[in-house]
């Protein structure tokens, strides 16, 4: 097997340099991916910068307010904003779209906002190139390309049947095809890999986290498509045929499936209308609002007193904190309904993946970019528990203090320093790998699975080529000799 694996990877070699348009095809789809890497990467720096300075501008405003009643400030609020991995640059995901800064204000939880896709025209809101979409795009593509008549060419020319006839080795001779093909996936994930190797901050942790495992999903998603092609074209009586099949499966895994498997999981997990569910929201948090008499008589009553005046704490500072704590249950329910409603239709673009190699690769692609949505909904999570141990300071320095008129109370510099700085730790990757165990479980199998059946189709070659060979040789045998 080595001796033909090495000269078929040789001869294969030696075309692709040969052929102008196959080592074409592979610089162009190179170049893609370096262009859009790098335009990813510089905007991925530029955004950081923007993030950096735009908290340390939001701390400067918080903290030099002046002197200023806790409940005011806890209107006046402050802007968090969500630091972004290195892959990040290489697959945006989902970022644009869900904006990565959220408002912290009293009484309310509120949505991202500043998402770049509603500044973008319709055009340019499309599918935007980056590296990872020219990877998912193209790289199949570029395979069919080098590989589609690796076999059917052969047989049309007359090759296949001249080697194989001579003793060389099938499986070999495949495997030598297959080294080609994977050579030019690993040529076109070069510098992808470069960014997602070097581009960490967290050094080993975010290389064995986080880059391998991205790399690897690629290299994983174009060996598939290598062995598709190999397998097709073993089947198939012409290089016209097999291109012809290779492609109308490329446009329907990586262009209509995707599109499909999204509507279909949209209608069987449909999302309210934003401004009913808003009308919803609004009209729970009303019905769940206490009176002022109720806190008043439980305060009075718990601490044993007859009158206002005489409670040893603020009851208005009370007040606010019990309507937070209840209107924080009211948004828990209508924001985890609306979560737990896209989390469903993630999982059935996930099990999408049994029709389409790409579904799954999307999918585990975001997640160790940190651009899907479970991440987002981490970082949501993260900025309402800041927002929460806000109001709950502010509202309990309020508490102790006794003014007849509450609005009187100013507070200084001392208290906005209580309030701590909004640092945000992705949660490890670990942690929610679970959420995605359908798409590696699917991308696994299809690779297995185009494995078994290229070598399934490898055996099949093997009897035909027997079959040629004793026929000639019968052939040989009872032609008679010429005087």
């Amino acid at each position: 097997m080595n001796t033909a694996f090495r000269a078929t990877l040789v001869k294969e070699f030696k075309e692709v340099r040969r052929d102008g348009r196959l080592l074409a095809c592979i610089l162009i789809v190179f170049a893609l991916v370096a262009a859009a890497g790098a335009a990813g990467w510089q905007h991925g720096r530029d955004l950081e910068r923007q993030r950096l300075a735009a908290t340390q501008a939001e701390r400067a405003r918080w903290l030099g307010q002046g002197e200023n009643n806790p409940h005011n400030a806890a209107h006046y609020g402050v802007y968090v904003f969500r630091p972004l991995s290195a892959l990040a640059t290489l697959d945006p995901g989902i970022v644009d779209f869900v904006g990565q800064s959220v408002w912290l204000e009293a009484h309310r939880q509120n949505e991202s906002v500043y998402r770049p896709a509603q500044d973008t025209t319709a055009v340019q809101r499309f599918a935007p190139l980056t590296a990872a979409m020219a990877l998912q795009l193209f790289g199949p593509l570029l395979i069919i390309l080098l590989g589609f008549n690796a076999v059917a060419g052969e047989r049309e020319q007359g090759t296949l049947r001249q080697v194989l006839s001579q003793g060389a080795d099938l499986r070999g001779w495949v495997l030598g095809k297959a080294a080609l093909l994977l050579a030019a996936a690993l040529v076109v994930l070069t510098p992808a890999g470069i960014v997602s190797a070097f581009a960490g901050d967290d050094g080993l942790p975010f290389l064995w986290s986080r880059a391998l495992p991205y790399a690897a999903v690629y290299f994983l998603y174009l060996a598939i498509f290598a062995g598709l092609t190999l397998a097709v074209s073993a089947r198939t009586e012409s290089a016209r045929t097999s291109l012809a099949i290779l492609l109308s499966l490329w446009a329907f895994s990586c262009i209509l499936a995707p599109r499909a498997v999204a509507s279909i999981a949209e209608s069987l997990y449909p999302l309210p209308a934003a401004n009913e569910w808003r009308a919803a929201l609004r009209a729970d948090l009303k019905a769940g609002h206490l009176s002022e008499q109720t806190i008043k008589a439980d305060l009075m009553r718990r601490h044993g007193v007859d009158q206002v005046e005489d409670l040893p704490v603020n009851w208005r500072g009370i007040l606010i904190q019990r309507n937070e704590e209840g209107s924080n249950e009211v948004f828990d329910r209508h924001f985890g309904r609306i979560f737990d409603q896209i989390r469903r239709q993630d999982e059935v673009y996930q099990w999408g993946a049994l029709i389409s190699p790409l579904l799954a690769l999307q999918t585990l692609s975001m997640a160790l970019a940190g651009t899907d949505f479970e991440h987002h909904r981490d970082f949501v999570r993260a900025a309402e528990d800041h927002r929460r141990r806000i109001q709950w300071i502010l509202n309990e320095d309020l508490s102790r203090h006794l003014e007849k008129d509450w609005g009187e109370y100013q507070a200084g510099p001392e208290l906005w320093g209580r309030i701590p700085e909004f640092r945000y730790e992705p949660s490890p990757f670990r942690d929610l790998a679970g959420r995605y165990r359908t798409a590696a479980f699917l991308l696994l199998a299809w690779s297995v699975g185009c494995a078994v059946w290229g070598a399934r189709i490898v055996r099949r070659l093997a009897p035909s080529i027997t079959d040629f060979v004793w026929k000639k040789e019968e052939s040989d045998v009872d032609r008679p000799v010429e005087a």
